[in-house]
C-alpha cells in the first residue's frame, strides 16, 4: 500500500509543488502517515521520490531554524536510503538527494556549535564528492569551529588552574604542588596560543584559498 501510494503522493508533489518552506512542511504533514511509514521500496525510482520530498522537508526545518528536528528527520532518513541503495543493488541512490540530505544535517549541527558531528557529516560528504568546494568549505569552518572550542576549554582549565594556585595557595600540600600545578598552567597557556595561532592561520589559508578559487 505505502509504496504505491508514495508514487500517487511524489506525483501530486510534483504538481503543486511551490519553492517555500511553508509548503514543503505542509505537504509532507499532509502525507505523513505514509511518509513515515516507509520501510521499504519497489523500485529505485521510489527512493528519488522518497529522497526528494524529504529533501524539500528537511530543507524547510533547516530554513526555519528547527535544527534538533532537521536532525532527526535526516537521521531516520539517510539510514532507509542506504539500507535500500544495498537491498535493491543502486549505489547512484547516494545522489544529489541523499549527499543534499546530509548537508542539511551538517549545516544544522554546525548551527547548534556541534562542530564534532558538523566535521563528520562534512567529510562524509568529501568522501562522496571529493571536489566539491561547498563541502570542503564547510568541513574546515566546522573543523575550525570545533578546534575553537578546544582552545576555549584549555584557556578555561588553564586560567582555573593559575587562579587555585594564586588564590587559595594555603590549601596546596607543599611547594612542589604548587609549583606543579603553576607549570601546569603556564604550559597550558603557551601550548594554546601555540595551537590557537596554527588553527587561525590554517583557516585563513583555507578562505583564502576558497576565495581565489570562487
Amino acid at each position: 500500500m505505502s509504496a504505491k501510494s508514495l508514487d500517487h503522493i511524489y506525483t501530486s508533489f510534483r504538481a503543486g509543488f511551490q519553492d517555500s518552506p511553508d509548503f514543503a512542511i505542509d505537504f509532507y504533514q499532509r502525507h505523513a502517515s505514509v511518509l513515515d511509514g516507509m520501510e521499504s521500496f519497489d523500485s529505485p525510482s521510489q527512493v528519488k521520490y522518497f529522497a526528494e520530498i524529504n529533501w524539500h522537508y528537511i530543507n524547510a526545518l533547516l530554513q526555519k531554524d528547527h535544527y534538533n528536528r532537521t536532525i532527526d528527520e535526516a537521521n531516520i532518513t539517510l539510514p532507509l536510503i542506504e539500507l535500500e541503495s544495498s537491498r535493491l543493488n543502486a549505489p547512484d541512490l547516494r545522489d544529489e538527494w541523499y549527499r543534499g540530505i546530509l548537508y542539511l544535517k551538517g549545516m544544522a549541527h554546525y548551527k547548534l556549535r556541534d562542530y564534532k558531528h558538523a566535521v563528520a557529516a562534512f567529510k562524509d560528504l568529501l568522501s562522496l564528492d571529493p571536489e566539491n568546494d561547498l563541502y570542503y568549505k564547510w568541513y574546515h569552518n566546522a573543523l575550525y569551529g570545533q578546534r575553537l572550542s578546544y582552545i576555549n576549554l584549555i584557556w578555561s582549565v588553564s586560567a582555573v588552574l593559575l587562579l587555585f594556585v594564586l588564590f587559595f595557595e594555603e590549601f596546596l600540600p607543599g611547594a612542589k604542588s604548587r609549583l606543579g600545578l603553576t607549570i601546569l598552567g603556564f604550559a597550558g597557556v603557551v601550548g594554546n596560543l601555540a595551537y590557537e595561532y596554527h588553527s587561525r592561520s590554517s583557516f585563513r589559508r583555507v578562505k583564502a584559498l576558497n576565495a581565489d578559487q570562487s
